[in-house]
């Protein structure tokens, strides 16, 4: 086997292992991704549950009330300017 028979090899066998690396890597980083939005998503819908529900409402809809609210106000500002 050449010099140059061997160094390809050799060069096959960095890029498979950089490769390998880049994917434990990539899975690693999505994992943690997924459960800092799960776990912000959860401390989130406690908090509007505790604060921001009326009498019988639902997450959602609490939510979408007040989402309205916030462009309602935006608008209402951007108008006034």
């Amino acid at each position: 086997m050449s010099i140059n028979e061997r160094n390809q090899k050799i060069a096959k066998q960095v890029v498979a292992a950089h490769h390998q690396i880049e994917q434990g890597v990539t899975k690693a980083y999505q994992k943690t991704e997924t459960m800092a939005v799960d776990g912000f998503n959860n401390i989130s819908d406690k908090f509007i549950a505790r604060f921001f529900t009326r009498d019988g409402e639902d997450i959602a809809s609490a939510k979408a009330r007040l989402k309205a609210s916030a462009e309602e106000s935006k608008r209402h500002h951007q108008e006034k300017q």
